[in-house]
């Protein structure tokens, strides 16, 4: 009975114990005990003695239990300082996973912006029209950037007419616009000083702040919010233009740069295309039509004038007694002489009017929505300008005089061939008539 008494009193001593209770209730199994050995009979001395024993092995429990405590509390801070490690791993790989997926979706956006970039290269590089090539790259950097307007120079490439400077507007969104005029009249003044600026970077000059750049000595008129910048067109034969975009944002310019190193390939892919294709089609001593390319003109425009009921004369020139002037003067001063009368016969016919070299020293012009009166008047101011002119040739002052022949549709023939034959008959009966006259086409 004692043995399970006391049994208790240690079991509720290591329940206080282990409930971590306060230092004064572990007290309580003691009192209990010395309670318990006070109600029993015996001497003093037997009290006393199991008094003293019972104390000393509460106390080496106590110590013991206190001792076992330090070593679990030892492994519990241990195992939660493992456990916070743990968790700020995974916190940490967590952390990573985060960095890593907007790492991998940069990427992947990066990236499906380079194919875009790419397959809009794809899009310039189907063009060969010179003014195609500027509308898709307007729509493309429309797409791709934050470009608000601006303006595309190409320098003169030649010296001949064909290839004066160009100045093509650009606007969001919208079809380039080619301006007329020269560059100093287009552009402001600090326009024009990035111009320089790009011309001689061979990177992009981006400049964030026009207003107060010290790049630009003149100031934006009116003040421009938007960022200027300016790149340089250039390729194996050097500068060919000039890109200056406003609204755009330094992460543009990336993107911009590769545009413009395509956008100057296909220029002059475009320009060379352009002047293959005019020599095909116009005269290089003249500089008007050739006689295959003047005819496939004239029959779309007959098909047109008949389908809205309109007239079209034929105006056939030649230059009189151009062999002798060949033969005392050599070949070289006759082409000055056709390339100066190609000119002058140029000056006096409208927009509309087509005007070819039909063989030698022969000419032959079509004069759209034109009566046959119409034109013998158009014939007759031609006539007289010519015979007005001085031609120098040598340091010698020479007069040239033409022969004409006029026929008319559908008044003297109902198709193109009919209609070129009949104005070369009337211009034969100018010359066997004495030259220097107009002859309008007469029927047999």
């Amino acid at each position: 009975m004692q043995s399970i008494i006391i049994t208790l009193i240690w079991c509720l001593t290591l329940v206080i114990e282990l409930g971590r209770l306060k230092k004064w209730m572990y007290l309580i199994p003691l009192a209990l005990t010395l309670l318990w050995f006070s109600l029993q009979r015996g001497n003093s001395t037997t009290f006393s003695l199991k008094t003293i024993v019972f104390s000393l092995i509460w106390l080496g429990s106590w110590l013991c239990l206190q001792f076992l405590k330090k070593i679990h509390t030892t492994a519990l801070k241990k195992l939660d300082q493992e456990v916070r490690a743990t968790q700020d791993k995974i916190q940490s790989l967590e952390m990573s996973d985060t960095i890593l997926q907007e790492e991998a979706n940069t990427l992947e956006g990066s990236l499906s912006e380079k194919e875009a970039l790419y397959g809009s290269l794809e899009e310039l590089n189907q063009t060969l029209e010179f003014s195609k090539t500027v509308e898709v790259f307007s729509q493309l950097i429309s797409r791709l950037t934050h470009f608000e307007e601006g303006w595309l120079l190409v320098e003169n490439l030649s010296e001949e007419t064909a290839y004066r400077p160009l100045c093509y507007q650009l606007f969001r969104n919208e079809k380039p616009l080619l301006k007329k005029g020269k560059l100093e009249d287009i552009l402001n003044k600090a326009e024009k000083e990035i111009l320089e600026l790009s011309k001689k970077s061979g990177t992009p000059v981006f400049i964030s702040d026009p207003d107060n750049d010290a790049r630009l000595t003149h100031p934006v008129t009116p003040p421009l919010l938007a960022s200027l910048t300016g790149i340089g067109l250039f390729h194996e034969e050097g500068g060919l233009g000039c890109l200056i975009l406003s609204g755009c944002k330094k992460r543009d310019l990336e993107v911009l740069e590769i545009l413009a190193i395509q956008l100057a390939m296909e220029i002059e892919k475009s320009l060379l295309y352009e002047k293959v294709r005019r020599l095909s089609i116009i005269d290089g001593l003249t500089q008007i039509y050739l006689r295959r390319h003047l005819i496939s003109l004239l029959e779309d425009e007959l098909n047109r004038l008949k389908n809205q009921g309109k007239s079209c004369s034929l105006l056939m020139i030649d230059i009189d007694h151009f062999k002798h002037f060949n033969d005392g003067f050599g070949h070289l001063a006759g082409d000055i002489l056709l390339k100066e009368l190609s000119s002058r016969l140029q000056i006096n016919l409208r927009a509309m009017d087509l005007v070819g070299r039909f063989g030698g020293e022969e000419f032959l012009i079509a004069l759209p929505e034109t009566t046959i009166d119409e034109a013998a008047t158009i014939a007759e101011r031609i006539r007289r300008d010519v015979e007005a002119m001085e031609f120098r040739i040598y340091g010698k002052i020479l007069k040239l005089t033409l022969s004409m022949g006029l026929a008319s549709y559908p008044e003297d023939a109902k198709n193109l061939n009919s209609l070129i034959e009949m104005a070369d008959s009337a211009l034969y009966q100018a010359k066997n008539s004495g030259r220097n006259q107009i002859r309008r086409c007469q029927k047999t």
